[in-house]
């Protein structure tokens, strides 16, 4: 796989995540698995590093929406499931949170499930973080004079 389709594959399923599991903190919190207040609590944990995220993938794609057929060169294939594994994982992380705060399953105090949400946005931030920087760098605008 070359870079480019790499980064197109993981940005996709980047967005895709993320609204994804926006939308599952709502169904949770329409069935009564949240209260509002863990509700919002949730969408501002959740929301502003996934947004960081979207913002430099979507900045990419609107950057390369001429792009056909482009030559970039190959990657290999420890990058390839790092690029995929760790986010997923992170996303999985967070569902499963998600849902075991809403069937209260192991995460009954609302204090407990903040905390996790915390701890795992900080923890996979880091590597998620690292992965998504060295793809979708931002160009530095130049400056006017």
């Amino acid at each position: 796989m070359n870079e480019h389709n790499l980064k197109i594959n993981v940005g996709i399923f980047l967005i895709l995540s993320h609204f994804t599991v926006l939308i599952l903190v709502m169904i949770v919190s329409a069935i009564g698995g949240m209260d509002f207040a863990e509700t919002t609590t949730s969408v501002a944990l959740i929301t502003p590093m996934f947004a960081i995220y979207t913002t430099a993938i979507i900045r990419f794609i609107i950057d390369h929406r001429g792009a056909q057929d482009v030559k970039s060169p190959l990657v290999n294939k420890a990058y390839i499931f790092i690029s995929f594994f760790i986010p997923a994982l992170f996303v999985s992380a967070l569902i499963a949170i998600v849902l075991l705060r809403g069937y209260r399953i192991w995460i009954r105090d609302p204090e407990m499930y903040k905390q996790l949400l915390g701890i795992t946005e900080t923890i996979f931030g880091v590597y998620v973080g690292l992965i998504l920087r060295d793809m979708f760098e931002m160009k530095k605008r130049p400056q006017r004079t």
